[in-house]
């Protein structure tokens, strides 16, 4: 509620409410993907265990999937926060 607030409060008072909705639209779009890192840890750890854990169903048989998207994910998420875009 605090946060909403603020950016209502943000685009009455600032003369550039363009600007700040494009400075958190570019933050929301970094910071949202950032999230997945931390289920592709968790594939990549439960991939090293797996025999410890009972395998009825196996998605993948290799076990580079789980790096791979932690991998692009991670460049992606730093590409974009250092990006030229729309920024006041």
């Amino acid at each position: 509620m605090v946060l909403s607030g603020s950016i209502i409060l943000a685009q009455i008072v600032v003369p550039g409410a363009a600007a700040v909705l494009a400075q958190l639209n570019k933050l929301n779009s970094v910071c949202m993907p950032l999230r997945y890192i931390w289920v592709f840890v968790a594939c990549i750890l439960l991939k090293k265990a797996g025999d410890r854990f009972g395998q009825e169903y196996k998605f993948t048989k290799g076990k580079v999937l789980g790096a791979w998207c932690l991998f692009v994910t991670l460049a992606c998420c730093v590409f974009g926060k250092y990006s030229e875009g729309p920024s006041p």
